[in-house]
């Protein structure tokens, strides 16, 4: 087909140059699949922007230390996110997307320690149940 459109071209076709383009387009398309694994064409596509360092969840595991940190040594009202974001080694774009509000920032920190104070108490008491479980199934 290449073969056919290249000669169509260099003869001077009378066809439309706009229907010979698309042909010519399809042509190019139909040789390149045939050279070419689909799992190839597929995992060469990359996605915009920078590639991550690491996953999302660690990001945030990593930011909710980092503010925890900062809400310690400064309090609620003195703790900024370009300082939480600073000790965490992540941008402060990064911090908004993952984590939007401080609010939110705040309620990570406390979520994170009361499971980390649970977890704890499970252990050194060596339940069959977890507190945690017993919380929302006391029966």
């Amino acid at each position: 087909m290449l073969r056919e459109l290249f000669d169509a071209l260099t003869r001077g076709s009378t066809q439309n140059p706009e229907r010979l383009q698309h042909s010519l387009d399809l042509a190019i398309v139909e040789a390149l699949n045939e050279y070419e694994p689909a799992e190839v064409r597929e995992t060469a596509r990359r996605s915009r922007g920078r590639p991550q360092v690491r996953a999302d969840e660690d990001t945030r595991q990593l930011i909710i230390e980092a503010a925890a940190q900062e809400f310690q040594a400064n309090g609620y009202a003195a703790t900024w996110f370009a300082d939480v974001a600073g000790r965490a080694g992540v941008s402060t774009n990064t911090l908004y997307r993952l984590i939007p509000t401080k609010a939110e920032l705040f309620t990570g920190v406390v979520t994170e320690r009361i499971s980390r104070f649970v977890f704890e108490v499970d252990t050194m008491v060596g339940r069959e149940r977890p507190l945690a479980e017993l919380a929302y199934n006391p029966g």
